[in-house]
């Protein structure tokens, strides 16, 4: 069984299977991050807060967070819409839409917001306990020193 999955008994369907990875991971990667980035980007752009974005020097998870809220804000006008219009299939599709925007919307958060808010904490809490150490031995210096 594993000699035929790893292509090892001679067959191609390991072809097969590295050809569906590259090919899922390719759309995955075009949907969930190269669309959302550019939205946001030519929304950033669009409302004038190019100059702002760049300042923070967190461009990129910004404009993909920005992009991320916009598909969302749409997707949930459009669900709403398709409710006034009683759109059953039209809705429900925009809703499981909205979910998947939401849960990815989750996950750059969780991997990129989360990990950045917690180094800071770290670096701020090492800081402090750096920065009175240092303190502490100028004061020990200063006193020795008269």
């Amino acid at each position: 069984m594993f000699e035929q999955m790893l292509g090892l008994d001679g067959s191609l369907v390991f072809l097969e299977h590295v050809f569906w990875v590259v090919s899922l991971n390719t759309l995955f990667i075009l949907v969930f991050a190269f669309c959302p980035y550019h939205v946001g980007h030519y929304s950033v752009v669009a409302m004038g807060l190019k100059e702002h974005v760049e300042a923070s020097h967190f461009e990129g998870l910004i404009t993909t967070i920005v992009g991320y809220i916009l598909l969302a804000v749409v997707l949930v006008l459009c669900h709403a819409l398709a409710s006034l219009i009683k759109f059953r299939r039209s809705k429900r599709l925009l809703g499981l839409g909205y979910v998947v925007v939401k849960v990815s919307l989750l996950v750059v958060v969780e991997i990129g917001v989360f990990p950045l808010i917690c180094g800071w904490w770290l670096d701020i809490c090492s800081l402090v306990g750096v920065l009175f150490i240092y303190w502490r031995d100028n004061e020990n210096c200063l006193e020795t020193e008269m």
